[in-house]
């Protein structure tokens, strides 16, 4: 079973002095989702009440760092 969230998490610095943040940081972005009911359902890639599928989920790093243990 696969489940997919996307939402945002705020993010609270507090600095003694102005300036930029340099730290490199991930950026995730969802790309595209593709649902595979070809075993568990009708074959039309709609993931409809009963039935079963695989989901694929396409993202990628925007961000400055490498994205560690990005699974679903």
């Amino acid at each position: 079973m696969f489940i997919l969230f996307l939402g945002f998490v705020p993010l609270l610095v507090c600095a003694a002095e102005e300036g930029e943040i340099l730290d490199p940081v991930p950026n995730i972005t969802f790309i595209q989702a593709t649902v595979d009911d070809s075993t568990g359902g009708n074959n039309n890639a709609i993931l409809e009440p009963g039935e079963t599928a695989k989901i694929a989920v396409r993202v990628f790093n925007m961000g400055s760092a490498t994205a560690w243990q990005v699974f679903g």
